[in-house]
């Protein structure tokens, strides 16, 4: 830009001598005409027009090849702002991209996180076995449940160890196979014998519960609900009975359930008991209608073809 306006500069110079020396000359020809002598000679005036002619020219060829360049300087001007366009949509798309894998690197790092909890809070079989065994004797509230009573008392989802072990379920042992009949009902360990009621000596019959009857408070767990098994009635040391009457049981029992550890351990002591007196008692019958009865021509497990082993 310098040297333009330096060539610039040097031709309106010139250009304005050239217009001097022009009317200097114009003006000496009036003056000869009038015969008067002109203050410069207009051959010496003619002389400096022709060489600032000269000069001119020379400049005029100078901007001639600066027009040249000046054209090619405007095409290079152009041609980099179409370079810039395409580098700027480069640019763009590259951000595009850089946002797209960013969102993606975040939600694979959230993926990864989540993964590395699942592995670190991995729940062991044996664990989900425990739980379900702890859920096993509750399937739902029990009927006269009001949530909306704050006396009646809140019991969690799960049972407690104490009520547990006060249940009919952690008091019944099933044996490795146990003899079905016909009619889908259960037998007490030898075939073809009937299951007698629990009837203990200075106590009435009628409190006793039948085979496959649900003892109110005491197969329930802390919730009320009816434990799992309790419809076939209890299995004791490998041998199918009855469960105990509801008259064996206190009715303080059978309101609070197991309120507190020692009182469910009591209350599983004194179930055992009885257990342990109405299995004698079975027994005893099961042995006096042996007597009775006359042997049969064929063997009943032969009848029913089971595996007993």
């Amino acid at each position: 830009m310098t040297s333009q306006q330096s060539l610039r500069q040097q031709v309106r110079d010139q250009i304005t001598e050239y217009s001097r020396l022009t009317q200097g000359l114009f003006t000496s020809f009036d003056i000869l005409a009038d015969g008067k002598t002109p203050p410069e000679s207009p051959n010496d005036m003619m002389k400096q027009i022709v060489q600032l002619d000269n000069t001119l020219m020379g400049n005029v060829d100078k901007i001639e090849q600066h027009q040249i360049q000046q054209r090619k300087i405007l095409q290079v001007r152009k041609e980099i702002e179409g370079v810039d366009k395409a580098i700027m949509e480069v640019i763009r798309t590259l951000r595009m991209a850089k946002e797209t894998l960013e969102a993606s690197l975040e939600n694979h790092d959230e993926k990864m996180a989540a993964s590395t909890d699942a592995r670190l809070a991995e729940i062991s079989v044996s664990e989900i076995v425990a739980y379900a065994n702890r859920l096993g004797n509750y399937t739902s509230a029990p009927p006269n449940f009001n949530p909306a009573d704050p006396n009646q008392p809140f019991e969690p989802p799960y049972p407690r160890e104490v009520s547990m072990r006060a249940g009919i379920l952690n008091q019944q042992h099933v044996p490795a196979a146990a003899l079905v009949s016909l009619d889908g009902g259960v037998m007490p360990g030898m075939a073809g014998q009937p299951i007698q009621p629990l009837v203990i000596p200075g106590e009435s019959s009628e409190g006793a519960t039948p085979a496959g009857g649900i003892v109110p408070g005491v197969g329930a767990g802390v919730g009320g609900e009816a434990g799992a098994g309790a419809g076939v009635g209890g299995l004791i040391n490998g041998h199918m009975g009855m469960m105990p009457p509801h008259g064996l049981m206190d009715e303080d029992e059978d309101e609070s359930g197991s309120s507190s550890e020692d009182e469910g351990l009591s209350f599983y002591g004194r179930n055992k008991e009885r257990q342990d007196q109405y299995q004698q008692q079975q027994q005893q019958q099961q042995q006096q209608q042996q007597q009775q009865q006359e042997p049969d021509d064929e063997d009943a497990a032969d009848i029913f073809d089971l595996d007993l082993s």
